[in-house]
């Protein structure tokens, strides 16, 4: 059994695939092998996988499945201590794979580890450090636009981007997969917040650094539908994960509707309003399912309310910006 499976999803991915799996056959950590999951792609990217780089296994979904469902597919068939979810708009330094493993290696209690995610076009500039999430349930990349520099500390992190990350696979059966009802978009907030109700933690090794296009996958997806399944999915996670108990603490019961009110209504200013519409009658449509799931997981809850508490960062909401 190998290290590790690396786990590439592919959609229309021509031009920006040959990087990512290039950089992946430059590394000096050997003990793996790729998996590209591709989920009918329509470009020629998929000829180019078969031609161009015959040592990866390809999984040929006939349609586009979405994210979640893709990944899902890479992660049941891999034989492997690790699973890496790896976008095809990336490309790793070359001693990339050795400091994830090690890391995972090294701290038996991280269940997963996040590289330094730079910029393709300015490496000096942070994508990501890790993930965090705001105290109304929104999630943002720690240090997007800042300078790398000052993002060279590893450290625990809340969450962690799937478009760039190393797991334990033992960690899925206890955490579950990805929802796969998410399509695309906060998939994997949704799974990190799993996770962290029944103790897992999360860690960001600035050594390993991938570099990234940002949204160049996603920004083929229709504007309008994106901008659905962003408004959407955040909405899904917050009902699915967010324990009863802390929407009691800093006025959470009235704070997150009024956001997801000032989301709507600006999503209705900007010709969205059909999206925001639709977006709230699919999660009233599915609410039985949603509670279900959601039972699920807050039985499975480990954690105290405190600790969550204490990793969600501050947000000043003020009347005024909600009116803006």
């Amino acid at each position: 059994m190998n290290t590790l499976w690396v786990v590439v999803p592919n959609w229309n991915g021509k031009g920006l695939i040959e990087d990512c799996l290039k950089s992946l056959l430059r590394q000096s950590f050997d003990d793996f092998k790729i998996m590209v999951v591709d989920n009918g792609s329509t470009d020629g990217s998929l000829e180019i996988i078969k031609s161009k780089f015959p040592q990866a296994k390809i999984i040929e979904l006939k349609e586009n499945v979405g994210f979640a469902r893709a990944v899902n597919e890479g992660i049941k068939a891999s034989k492997s201590k690790y699973v890496m979810l790896l976008n095809n708009d990336t490309k790793l330094d070359k001693n990339c794979l050795r400091r994830l493993v090690d890391s995972l290696d090294s701290n038996k209690s991280i269940c997963a580890v996040v590289p330094k995610i730079v910029s393709f076009l300015k490496s000096d500039i942070i994508d990501s450090a890790g993930d965090m999430m705001n105290v109304v349930g929104q999630a943002f990349h720690r240090g997007r636009g800042e300078k790398a520099s000052k993002w060279d500390k590893p450290g625990e992190v809340f969450l962690c981007t799937a478009g760039a990350c190393l797991y334990r696979k033992k960690t899925f059966p206890k955490v579950g997969l990805f929802d796969e009802s998410f399509f695309i978009y906060s998939e994997d907030v949704d799974w990190c917040f799993r996770a962290q109700l029944i103790g897992c933690k999360f860690w960001y090794e600035p050594k390993a650094i991938v570099y990234h296009h940002h949204k160049a996958t996603t920004s083929k997806t229709k504007p309008k539908f994106f901008e659905y399944l962003i408004f959407r999915n955040m909405s899904i996670t917050l009902i699915k994960d967010i324990p009863w108990q802390l929407l009691l603490r800093r006025w959470r019961f009235i704070t997150i509707p009024l956001v997801h009110l000032n989301m709507f209504l600006y999503m209705m200013a900007h010709g969205l309003a059909k999206e925001a519409f639709l977006a709230d009658l699919w999660i009233l449509t599915h609410l039985p399912e949603i509670i279900k799931k959601r039972r699920l997981i807050q039985k499975a809850r480990t954690v105290s309310i405190d600790y969550l508490d204490k990793q969600m960062e501050p947000k000043k909401i003020r009347a005024w910006g909600l009116l803006k």
